[in-house]
């Protein structure tokens, strides 16, 4: 059984009422009621057979600085150089004391 971690939803599903598959973080489903991913760990069972188990946002290092693509672009912003609005007024304001 499969837990929607968006906490308003919460909805239940099982294991064959959602499709998995990767967006490029690992194996996920998407909640067939609210859309939210839900990150799950794949292993081999006997037989070879894939199982897959559930697992948290933060053990899937979901939202952590540096794994998070938003977060990374975010905190590279105010670096000097990378910001167009803050170069620009830097040099606004050397032209107003000359």
């Amino acid at each position: 059984m499969f837990v929607c971690q968006n906490q308003p939803c919460g909805a239940r599903w099982a294991p064959d009422e959602v499709e998995i598959h990767n967006e490029g973080q690992g194996p996920i489903f998407r909640c067939p009621l609210c859309g939210a991913r839900n990150y799950l760990q794949a292993s081999k069972g006997r037989g070879g057979a894939i199982t897959y188990k559930q697992v948290s946002r933060e053990q899937a290092g979901v939202g952590k600085a540096g794994n998070d693509k938003a977060g990374a672009d975010k905190a590279g912003a105010g670096k000097a150089g990378n910001d167009k609005a803050g170069a620009g007024k830097s040099r606004g304001a050397q032209r107003r004391r000359g």
